[in-house]
């Protein structure tokens, strides 16, 4: 028989029969993503669990090796990304030592891909400081915020960023 786990529902939550993607959170930080199609039913004996197949893969949506911090709302933290036809500017969502995170609409994610080095990128971190720094796209993930609409989250990592940087 295939391993299987258990998913307790808020007592009144129900999920449509067919495809639904889940977002595990683990050991506090770390999270999953998969996807299961099936039929959601509950049994009679305990209706707010669920008995489901573990997936053939998952995402795993928190690959940082160094802790990030989250950006004020307020304050003024954007990259600006210059393309061969284009300019874009993104707000920055948080940073690390590592690298950042940003959001996107689609049709500016559109011309993001993994793997894609980004060079020369200014990123304005509050009113005073900004800096330069090259950049790759490890992670182009969807998602829908209430105020935005759909989104995209981009995750980068630095390629090549001053010494000055690392050490603050």
């Amino acid at each position: 028989m295939p391993p299987r786990f258990t998913l307790e529902l808020p007592s009144a939550a129900v999920i449509a029969a067919g495809p639904a993607t889940f977002v595990a959170l683990l050991a506090r930080d770390a999270r999953l993503q998969f996807e299961l199609d099936g039929d959601w039913g509950t049994a009679a004996a305990a209706p707010h669990q669920l008995s489901l197949p573990f997936p053939d893969t998952c995402l795993v949506l928190n690959r940082r090796a160094t802790p990030r911090a989250d950006t004020a709302l307020a304050d003024q933290f954007a990259a600006t990304i210059t393309l061969p036809d284009r300019q874009i500017e993104l707000p920055l969502c948080d940073f690390a030592t590592g690298g950042i995170g940003m959001h996107a609409p689609p049709e500016a994610a559109r011309r993001l891909h993994v793997g894609q080095k980004l060079k020369n990128v200014r990123l304005q971190l509050g009113p005073a400081l900004a800096i330069v720094a090259d950049l790759e796209v490890r992670m182009l993930r969807p998602f829908r915020s209430y105020l935005l609409g759909e989104q995209v989250q981009v995750g980068c990592r630095y390629d090549r960023i001053g010494m000055e940087m690392r050490r603050s």
